[in-house]
Parts: C-alpha cells; structure tokens; sequence
C-alpha cells in the first residue's frame, strides 16, 4: 500500500462509523421535523455531503496512489469538520432543546429576518453559554446565549453582533472589501513615509506587513459585526460595547495578538463613527460617550494601536461597511425616534424596545426590573 494510504484507510472506517452514528441519533430526535423543519432539511443535506467524502476517500484508497494522500487528507480535514458541525454542535443543542429555546429562537430569527437577514429560515438557539454563533449553516445558525437571557432584556442587543457574523460570511462582497480597505490603506501609508534610508525604509515596510497581516478575516468579521450591530440597533449597542470593556481594568487600547478580538477602543470607537448624528445626540449616545470618555481619559495607545487600530482606518473600514450594507439594500438601519412609542407584544419592534431599555436601565436603574418584566413576558408569549 502507497505510503500514507493505511492512514487514509482508518480515517474512512472511524469517519464512515461516526457519520452513520449521527445520522442515526438525527433520525431519533421525534420532534425535529416538525419543529425544525428547515434544520432538518440541512442536516440530512450534510450527513449526505458526508456520505459523499467517504465515498471519495475510498476510491482515492482504491487507486493505491501516493500521490492522491494529500487530497485524501483534505478530505478528511473536511469529514472533520462535518463530525463538528454535526456531532458536537447542532444535535447537543437539538436533544437538549427546551421551550425557552424554542420561544428564543423564534424571536431572533423573526429579528433576523426583519433587519435583513432574508436567507436566514430558523435559529437553533443553546442557552448555556456566552453570546456566540456558528454559522457554518447560513440558512439555519445556531446561536448560544447566556441561560438568562431567555428572561432579560439586558445584554439581548448582542444577538446582532452575531447576526453580523452571518451577513459576514454569507456576503463576499463586504469581506472582499473590508480586505481591500486594509491592504490599500497601508499600502499608501508606505508609500507616504518620505525621505527614508534604505534601513529605515525597509524597518517601515516591517511595520506596514504587520500591521495588515494583523487585520485577520477574524478579526475583519469581529469589527464588521460592531459596525452591523450598531447599523441595525444605534445607540443600544454603542452602549453595550462599551459596557463589555467598562468594568475591566485592562487598557482597552492593548493589542492582544492572541485574540480574534481587536482592541476595545477600536471596537467602541467603530461603533461610535456607525451612529447618525442624532443618534450620537440622543440621550443614550450622549451618555455612553460620556462613560467612555471617563473610562479612557488616563489611558492612551500605544505606537503599534495608532499603526494598526489608527482612527483613519477605523473611519475607512465603518465607510466601507455601511456603504456595502446599504448598497445590498435589504439591511434595515435603525432610525431613532419611536423608542418612547414601545409597547409590550409579541409582535413589538425590537430595536426601538432595546434601545428604550438602555435609556431606561441608564435613567431610571431602580425601576428597570419592573419595567422589563411586561415585555419579557410578551415577547415569549
């Protein structure tokens, strides 16, 4: 047997065994159908591309050639990834799926829909952990949220960080072009450093590669569902953003290049260049800025934040992405305005509700519980 092909072998039989044990625990699940239609429709369409890999792996198998392993290997990577969508992400969440996650992502895939996420069908939602997303099915997400997020409407405006996380992957377009903004940014930036010695000129390239090499696609999706969140929710979300750095000590102008994550400051500064001017006046806006502006007066950036986070390509990446967003056309911005109009149902706007909620939880902290609770309620009727 060709070198690498015995391995190749295994791989089919534990990834064959392993696929046929989830599309049996899948068909076992009674309520998926009937609940999930649209989920289940997708999973059977991913446990057959599976099927087909195998298939492939087996006929690479068959020739007995070394030179089909390194594809063999590609195949596998992409068994592996099928076995993690599948095995460790959507039928946890499905077998263990309570009335609370159902009612939970009926509202966020209504919420989806309305903002502009039209190719979006069902939300599987798992509340057991932070807000986060896998969108490695566009049509049909799994969301995680906090157990308690089912019974507050703190912390709910996250849920469009993660929407922007699917309009991020689903539309090549706006990551092509958040890309594009980066490389030509710097590469003018070089351009633009004047006379230079040979060394220092080749110390500045160093320092221009990095700093584009640093802007990773996730990091592009990271800033881009800042900017997504704040396009469809204004002021919520610029307050929100700001109160995930808020209570830290951390310096929020530090580059951590082990995480996805860029800096708070730019992210809060994103969300900041995404307002309108009347939202940036309104009461909710005003008073983040001045939050934010109490938090940060004795901190300040360092050479490498002014280089790889610096306000001008912030003011460039926000430019891109809302031009990109209004130029699909479906996206929905958020118009401020109607917030004081809210009223408890089902059917309630939920942008305009979070942010009347942040206005409230800012004005009035010692009533807010009880003002939420009518609407929580009515939202998850």
């Amino acid at each position: 047997m060709a070198s690498g092909l015995a391995y190749l072998t295994a791989k089919a039989v534990e990834c064959a065994a392993t696929v046929e044990w989830i599309a049996s625990q899948l068909s076992s699940i009674p309520t998926l159908h009937s609940n999930h239609p649209h989920i289940d429709q997708e999973l059977d369409e991913r446990v057959l591309q599976a099927r087909k890999r195998i298939a492939q792996l087996r006929r690479i198998i068959a020739l007995n050639a070394s030179a089909l392993v390194p594809r063999g290997i590609s195949i596998v990577n992409e068994l592996q990834l099928d076995v993690y969508i599948l095995s460790e992400s959507y039928l946890p969440a499905l077998r263990k799926e309570e009335a609370s996650e159902a009612q939970f992502g009926g509202l966020a895939t209504r919420t989806a829909g309305r903002c502009g996420l039209t190719d979006v069908r069902d939300i599987l939602v798992n509340l057991s952990g932070g807000h986060a997303v896998l969108p490695a099915i566009l049509t049909c997400p799994l969301l995680f949220a906090p157990p308690h997020q089912r019974h507050t409407l703190i912390d709910l405006v996250s849920i469009y960080h993660e929407f922007g996380h699917i309009v991020f992957e689903a539309r090549s377009e706006i990551r092509n072009g958040l890309t594009q903004v980066c490389t030509d940014f710097f590469r003018k930036l070089e351009q633009g450093g004047g006379f230079l010695n040979p060394d220092q000129r080749e110390e500045r390239r160093k320092q221009i590669n990095q700093a584009i090499a640093y802007w990773t696609r996730s990091r592009l999706a990271e800033i881009f569902s800042d900017i997504f969140a704040t396009y469809t929710t204004g002021p919520a979300y610029f307050y929100s953003c700001a109160d995930m750095a808020i209570p830290y000590g951390d310096n929020p102008y530090e580059i951590d290049i082990t995480d996805e994550h860029p800096p708070m400051a730019a992210r809060v500064s994103v969300c900041k260049k995404s307002l309108l001017p009347d939202q940036l006046e309104s009461e909710v806006g005003k008073r983040t800025s001045e939050l934010w502006d109490e938090h940060i007066h004795t901190k300040a950036g360092s050479s490498e934040f002014r280089l790889w986070c610096g306000d001008d390509l912030l003011e460039e990446m926000v430019a891109e992405s809302v031009g990109s967003l209004s130029r699909v056309g479906v996206f929905q911005r958020y118009a401020a305005g109607q917030a004081a109009q809210v009223v408890p149902g089902q059917d309630v706007n939920l942008e305009e509700l979070l942010n009347e909620s942040t206005r409230m939880l800012l004005r009035q902290p010692a009533s807010y519980t009880s003002w939420e609770r009518p609407f929580v309620d009515a939202l998850f009727q």
